[in-house]
């Protein structure tokens, strides 16, 4: 406010068409520019009169619409720079013009030229500002603050009270005794505190050390400060009970929806004869049978991959003894029932793996070792095989394994004694065995499974020359094949297979030695 108010004294002190009023000597031209004095205090709100002094006709001019005597106003002006040598500048001064002491009745505004009164020239312009209108600023303010009922005043550094908003007479007030002091020795220029008055509470909330030393300080009703805080608590309350009612009503009204089918559940355990668990409670009931009912599931379940299981095994065994006796229809339906991993057509191989040194481990290991060597070989195999080919693996129970290894594409199983070499040393590394392994040619159509399993398990023969954990394919012993040394006689098979079947010794004996003799 108080920039405001020096904006505007600049403004006019510095006009040029304003000279004739601060410092020209013509009378009748000096009268001429009231007219502009009066219209700027016309269209202020702040504004009570303009008034120059003019040093080179020794008398003042000012606006004509500030309803007082002008020569009040020129007395009040004079004497206040007569008793005042120095006049403060540019700062807003209270004034009592009429002299009652009755109070503030405007605040001056001195403008000269030099540092002090007179040092230049005579020239001065003085501004007469509204009290009011300050104390109608900062009620402005607080009414953006819903506080338009606080009392306010403005004091100045020794405590007198300049304006005030008339809510409270500030002489009730023992302002220099208790509020001032208080104020005075606050850290900040801004703060709050609490005062008693008469057995009644306020809140003082003040603006210290500001233009001239003033001091706007303003009383509150404790009671209206609490009356917000009462009414949030009860606005809190409210909304709380109607939040926890909405709740309960909310949770029964699911806890309805949710307990008729937990209800209808439970109907269908009660309705079951056998004998439930006891439960404390309708969910751990539901949650027990139900558990019930999901082992007696998993066990059928596993019940019925164990029947899978062993019927995929028995049909891999009636490929591998007659796949020439079983039709195209009968293999598909096998096929996509049992999951068997063979193609119908492309390009297949038989493998037969066989364990070296068998007697040793069942010896080392125990009866039931071979069982669960063959086990490992045939799931490592298995997952090994499987990643470029279909593979599946039947155990014969007479000392061998026989992979039906598969592919659609010509060279589908060009590497796979590579597999199988992978497979040997995987096994060697987690079990320190060994097997042989012997394989087919390679063949088109499932058909023709039982005619190369038993050329496979012919080349098996082939291991005590190859050696232990050899990988015999056809390619390699076929000299030996064709080698008549290594053929045995038709009637002297005969011979050994008649005496191999009904126990006769003596003919078995006499069959072998004609051969190897």
């Amino acid at each position: 406010m108080n920039g405001i108010v020096k904006d505007l004294a600049v403004s006019l002190y510095n006009d040029d068409e304003l000279i004739a009023l601060k410092a020209g000597s013509d009378y009748r031209q000096s009268l001429l520019k009231i007219d502009r004095l009066d219209r700027t205090v016309a269209e202020s709100p702040y504004l009570h009169a303009v008034a120059f002094y003019n040093p080179a006709q020794s008398r003042f001019f000012s606006s004509l619409n500030h309803e007082m005597d002008n020569n009040q106003l020129y007395s009040a002006l004079s004497d206040y720079m007569a008793s005042h040598p120095d006049v403060p500048k540019l700062q807003l001064i209270p004034l009592d013009l009429a002299g009652g002491n009755e109070g503030i009745d405007v605040f001056a505004f001195f403008l000269y030229d030099g540092p002090s009164l007179g040092s230049v020239n005579g020239s001065v312009l003085v501004l007469t500002v509204k009290p009011g209108w300050m104390v109608d600023n900062v009620e402005a303010l607080n009414k953006l603050a819903e506080r338009e009922d606080d009392v306010l005043f403005v004091t100045d550094g020794e405590g007198n009270v300049l304006i005030s908003n008339g809510r409270m007479p500030p002489a009730q007030l023992q302002l220099k005794d208790e509020l001032l002091p208080r104020i005075e020795n606050s850290s900040g220029t801004l703060g709050d505190f609490m005062y008693r008055f008469e057995g009644k509470k306020y809140k003082v909330a003040y603006l210290s050390n500001g233009m001239n030393n003033w001091q706007i300080i303003s009383l509150r009703d404790y009671d209206a400060v609490l009356g917000h805080v009462r009414q949030l608590k009860w606005t809190e309350i409210g909304v709380t009970v109607s939040v926890v009612l909405f709740a309960v009503l909310l949770s029964f009204y699911f806890s309805l929806r949710l307990y008729r089918p937990v209800g209808q559940l439970l109907n269908l355990i009660r309705e079951d004869q056998r004998e439930v668990p006891q439960a404390k409670d309708e969910l751990t009931l539901i949650a027990a049978n139900y558990v019930d009912m999901l082992d007696k599931l998993k066990g059928m379940e596993r019940d019925q991959a164990s029947r899978r299981n062993i019927a995929k095994v028995y049909h891999l065994r009636s490929l591998l003894g007659g796949s020439d006796a079983v039709p195209e229809a009968e293999f598909s339906q096998n096929r996509e029932q049992y999951g068997i991993d063979i193609v119908p057509s492309g390009v297949l191989r038989l493998a037969v793996v066989r364990l070296d040194r068998r007697e040793e481990l069942s010896a080392a290991s125990g009866a039931g070792a071979e069982s669960l060597f063959h086990f490992a070989i045939a799931n490592i195999g298995e997952e090994l095989l499987r990643r470029e080919n279909g593979c599946e693996y039947a155990d014969m129970k007479n000392g061998h394994l026989a992979f039906i290894v598969s592919s659609r594409e010509e060279n589908g199983l060009a590497g796979l004694a590579e597999r199988f070499g992978e497979l040997q040393r995987t096994i060697r590394n987690f079990y320190r065995i060994s097997f042989t392994v012997a394989l087919s040619r390679p063949f088109g159509h499932y058909r023709e499974i039982t005619a190369h399993y038993g050329q496979a398990l012919r080349l098996a023969d082939y291991r005590m020359i190859a050696g232990h954990g050899s990988i015999i394919e056809p390619e390699r012993v076929e000299d030996n094949e064709r080698n008549e040394q290594f053929r045995i006689p038709q009637e002297l098979e005969k011979q050994l297979v008649d005496g191999l079947k009904s126990g006769d010794r003596e003919r078995t004996s006499e069959a072998i030695e004609r051969w190897s003799g």
